[in-house]
């Protein structure tokens, strides 16, 4: 707001210094013309009494020259008064007004003289004859001399109005900077603590309490400030964090997901990220379904509770990895909070564990052949198929000779390893049925 008044009272001023740069260029114009007109008319004075003056030096030789009849000495007196620098035309006419007298100045100059150049007397020379005496006189360059004159005074004024112009931007532009400073520094101290309010509160809207706001300001917005400080310790005491929340979850080992409604993700801990080699960025808005192996995705429901179920994963990098799932409903009066959280544990050393505990239960750990159990086991389905089939069936028993001397003469180690050869090469020489 202060920045547009600033604009709006420079721009006001400018106009108003334009319009007074339009009426004084007008004044200065006028001032020229006035200017002129004065040196013309001063000049036209002088010539008319230099006229008058040279017709009285004139008056009585003519008068005398006409009393006598004496056309030769009035013609002789002419062209005496017509050699003066300023006569441009004498003429002596008698009572008839024809002329007695009358010629021209030949120079060039008068050829150029403008009607302002010039100025044209008459006198009574004889009373009793009537004859008069005309005489036209000029100032070469008067015109221009008074044209010159209306310039100078213009340039004069345009220069001095050029000057005091230069004084009144001056000042402005320093009362502008001045004013800009100083509503510059006005903002600051108001603009500052308002833009520590907006971060403050886009941090309590993000979940972080814990950052304290620092009153930086005094009158209403520092009352504002506190009342904000203020909410925000009354929220962490009675809330349970964005930032705590995530803390939590990134401390369990168990990958754990959160699903909207649909089954699509909005959320998963730093475990699922590296079980799944998945970042929360890149799964966010897909579907849960699509962490499913391919075999397992078909009678998989990302919104059915499951206590607990095992079933097999496809990670980025396309290894299946079995996992032991279950799942909740997010039970929630705010639609945006409802959905589904899954936990997700891998397996693999479980599923290892236990076909080894299988094996071990069924195989000997020596010879890596069945046991007794085992044995007894294969020997009731081969008896079952033989009886379905109606087939007899062979079992060969063999018994190793003098197998206690190699224990005794060898050690344990020896005949263990005995053992060992023994059922490798029955494995490799026998039908695996």
């Amino acid at each position: 707001m202060i920045a547009i008044a600033l604009a709006a009272g420079a721009t006001i001023a400018l106009a108003l210094l334009a319009l007074e740069y339009v009426e004084h260029l007008d004044a200065g114009k006028r001032l020229g013309i006035e200017a002129e007109q004065s040196l013309i008319e001063t000049e036209t004075a002088r010539l008319a009494v230099e006229a008058q003056a040279l017709m009285s030096g004139y008056e009585e030789p003519l008068a005398a020259a006409l009393r006598a009849d004496d056309l030769a000495a009035v013609r002789r007196i002419g062209t005496a008064l017509l050699s003066h620098s300023i006569v441009v035309k004498a003429t002596v006419r008698d009572a008839s007004g024809q002329p007695l007298f009358a010629d021209t100045r030949a120079d060039p100059w008068v050829l150029e003289l403008t009607g302002a150049e010039r100025h044209a007397a008459r006198r009574e020379l004889d009373a009793a004859r009537g004859a008069t005496l005309e005489v036209e006189v000029g100032r070469p360059g008067l015109g221009a001399a008074a044209q010159a004159v209306r310039t100078r005074v213009e340039a004069f004024e345009r220069n001095e109005f050029d000057r005091w112009l230069w004084a009144v931007a001056v000042f402005g532009v320093l009362t502008i900077a001045l004013l800009a400073t100083l509503a510059w520094s006005i903002a600051r101290r108001v603009e500052r603590p308002i833009l520590e309010l907006i971060r403050s509160a886009e941090r309590i809207g993000e979940g972080d309490y814990t950052r304290p706001h620092v009153v930086t300001s005094n009158g209403e917005i520092a009352d504002l400030e506190a009342a904000l400080d203020r909410m925000r310790l009354k929220l962490r005491q009675t809330t349970i964090t964005k930032n705590y929340l995530t803390t939590v979850l990134n401390s369990m080992n168990d990958a754990v997901l959160v699903t909207s409604p649909d089954g699509l993700v909005k959320r998963m801990n730093d475990a699922a990220v590296r079980l799944f080699g998945y970042s929360e960025q890149d799964m966010s808005g897909k579907p849960f379904a699509s962490l499913i192996a391919a075999p397992e995705r078909d009678t998989f429901s990302p919104t059915t509770p499951v206590e607990a179920r095992e079933t097999v994963i496809a990670t980025r990098s396309g290894q299946t990895i079995p996992v032991s799932l279950s799942a909740a409903p997010i039970a929630a009066d705010d639609p945006q909070f409802q959905g589904t959280i899954f936990v997700v544990r891998n397996i693999t050393d479980r599923k290892r564990a236990e076909r080894r505990i299988r094996y071990l239960a069924r195989y000997d750990a020596l010879t890596k052949i069945p046991n007794r159990m085992q044995f007894q086991h294969m020997l009731q389905q081969a008896i079952a198929r033989a009886r379905r089939a109606d087939r007899s069936i062979v079992m060969l028993y063999l018994d190793m000779d003098r197998f206690k001397e190699i224990n005794d003469t060898f050690g344990h180690a020896a005949g263990d390893r005995t053992l060992e050869v023994l059922s490798e090469r029955l494995t490799r020489v026998l039908p695996r049925e």
